[in-house]
């Protein structure tokens, strides 16, 4: 029961992934917004997760669905902590210089001629809103805390059974 338990969680996952990383790439491409520093750290975190839990498919490593599920609560506990970072930025409780959260691609062109105008990298202060005050940032990180609740949760109930 324990290990069907984990394999669920760890398909749950997969999907949750694939989700959120079809609708960045949607968000994306359709809004034509370039994601900051942070944003671009939590989609690769999720691509991870999708590549981890992708694992608990393979019949090779059912006998180490432990490992897994614990790496994959790692996985979403970085997810977590990235995004409740990302949204501490954005609302002002701490500060991150702009340097590191607005410069993703560097226009060299731009940069030579004083004439062109520089495109600009969205900064991680004004984040793009899916819902009026409500933006990805925070989306991310209570997806990813409900995530890894139930994780652990699943994990400790289990094992303990």
């Amino acid at each position: 029961m324990f290990e069907k338990n984990l394999h669920f969680y760890l398909k749950f996952l997969f999907i949750s992934a694939i989700f959120i990383l079809i609708g960045a790439g949607f968000i994306g491409y359709f809004y034509e917004i370039d994601a900051c520093i942070l944003c671009a750290i939590q989609r690769d975190i999720w691509l991870l997760i999708f590549l981890w839990s992708g694992f608990s498919f393979l019949k090779l490593v059912h006998k180490k669905i432990h490992m897994l599920m614990l790496i994959a609560l790692l996985l979403i506990c970085a997810s977590f902590l990235t995004s409740f970072y990302h949204i501490g930025i954005e609302y002002g409780f701490w500060i991150l210089p702009e340097s590191l959260c607005s410069i993703k691609n560097i226009d060299y062109d731009a940069l030579l001629n004083p004439d062109l105008n520089a495109l600009s990298i969205p900064s991680c202060k004004q984040p793009f809103e899916l819902i009026k005050g409500i933006s990805l940032a925070l989306i991310n990180t209570i997806l990813s805390g409900c995530l890894l609740l139930f994780g652990i949760i699943t994990y400790i109930k289990n094992r303990e059974s």
